[in-house]
């Protein structure tokens, strides 16, 4: 299923938004197992008056032997696996991900959650998450980062990717950025079922977007 989101933008708050220096940054939710998980920056770009994001249902996973997950961290993907499928166990060794496996019994999984277990031994620990490919004015950006957990060596961790997107003006962001804290004038969304298409504008008195 394909997802849209459209932004627009008056003339004249553009000019002052770009006086500012700041890029529309999305970010899509994650939920972790309990192990704890950064924000990224899904996509972070320039606006035009008029922007169009599209994306759909399609998942990969990425490990990065980057630990030290700082705001501001870029998080460098050093080996990742394409089209992952849901309620598989998915072991990585040797530097990458290997054939998927059922996950273990005590460790169920339900529809939309996917699985990692560390078996790297050359680190203690790694990062890991979810990435997704997106479509910002048709430029196509492939495999940005969604999330960024920290998983030790024999350790699983689960995610589960939701269809919830927050939207904000941020200064010096760019892809793949880990933001922990992404402040207050963000507007959340969500989509559902047939409701896969959402129009938003920007407000420049209230300094954020709103539904068109």
């Amino acid at each position: 299923m394909q997802y849209n989101l459209n932004i627009n933008f008056k003339k004249e708050d553009l000019a002052a938004l770009y006086e500012a220096g700041e890029n529309i940054t999305i970010f899509k939710q994650v939920k972790t197992n309990g192990i704890g998980s950064k924000n990224v920056a899904w996509v972070s770009f320039k606006p035009f008056m008029s922007n169009t994001v599209t994306w759909e249902e399609n998942y990969a996973l990425y490990c990065s032997n980057k630990v030290e997950l700082d705001d501001g961290t870029v998080i460098n993907k050093m080996s990742h696996e394409n089209d992952v499928v849901d309620q598989k166990c998915y072991p990585f060794e040797k530097a990458i991900f290997q054939k998927r496996t059922e996950p273990p019994p005590e460790k169920p999984l339900t529809g939309g959650q996917f699985m990692v277990l560390n078996k790297d031994s050359a680190y203690n620990s790694l990062t890991f998450g979810m990435a997704q490919d997106v479509i910002v004015n048709n430029t196509n950006y492939k495999v940005n980062t969604l999330n960024a957990a920290v998983i030790p060596y024999n350790q699983y961790g689960i995610f589960t990717p939701l269809e919830k997107i927050s939207v904000v003006m941020l200064a010096n962001t760019q892809n793949d950025m880990v933001i922990s804290q992404v402040g207050s004038k963000t507007l959340d969304i969500t989509y559902s079922g047939s409701d896969i298409e959402k129009n938003i504008v920007y407000d420049q008195k209230k300094g954020m977007f709103v539904y068109a």
